[in-house]
């Protein structure tokens, strides 16, 4: 059963870009399901100040947190671009879920790939220089969005400066920085405030620690 097919039935439901899907510590107890669009996934300090922690893009479910426990959603989730979501009460999808091995292998995939990215962001940030923390941000968000074509990949990011100076953990003049150095070596390329992940391998270069 592909994973999409546990929402049948579903009307979907559409964001605007920069449009909140989900408020930190909203009364909800809904699975979300990515059919178009980036959806991500933000922290506020005390003083107010976004924090970008994760995306999720088509084929992606949200939030993962509460699948296994029923935890209350600290976190927020905003529309990056335009998206459609199909949604499903969180007892139903775990039924639907635990009814099929496939099923579950897709969830239980999805749940280790956010946990590796974290920690391979938290390895970068604690041993590598300003170059390897962004390029491994770069790569994290590649892997979600990459379109193979031949031998390389080609993917579209679709965040500020800003956004990847917090995944990063940099300021974002210093992440500007890097990525003007990169743009400059042809590793990466604009189309318009996109910015393009043109040559992987020479990008994996950068991030390797």
């Amino acid at each position: 059963m592909h994973i999409e097919d546990l929402f049948a039935q579903r009307a979907p439901v559409t964001y605007e870009k920069g449009e909140r899907v989900l408020r930190a510590h909203e009364d909800t107890q809904d699975v979300y399901y990515v059919r178009k669009g980036v959806v991500r996934l933000y922290l506020l300090s005390l003083e107010g100040n976004e924090f970008t922690a994760m995306l999720y893009a088509k084929g992606d479910i949200f939030p993962l947190r509460w699948l296994y426990k029923d935890l209350e959603n600290i976190y927020s989730f905003q529309a990056l671009t335009p998206v459609e979501l199909l949604r499903l009460p969180r007892k139903d999808f775990m039924e639907r879920v635990l009814a099929d091995q496939e099923a579950v292998k897709h969830v239980l995939s999805l749940t280790m790939r956010d946990q590796l990215a974290v920690i391979h962001r938290l390895r970068a940030a604690n041993f590598g220089n300003a170059a390897q923390r962004v390029a491994n941000s770069l790569l994290t968000i590649g892997q979600q969005f990459a379109e193979f074509r031949q031998e390389s990949a080609v993917a579209e990011v679709p965040l500020t400066h800003q956004q990847i100076a917090d995944l990063s953990g940099l300021t974002r003049e210093t992440t500007s920085v890097e990525l003007k150095n990169m743009e400059r070596k042809n590793v990466i390329s604009y189309r318009g405030r996109t910015i393009l992940l043109t040559d992987m391998p020479s990008l994996k270069k950068v991030a390797e620690l």
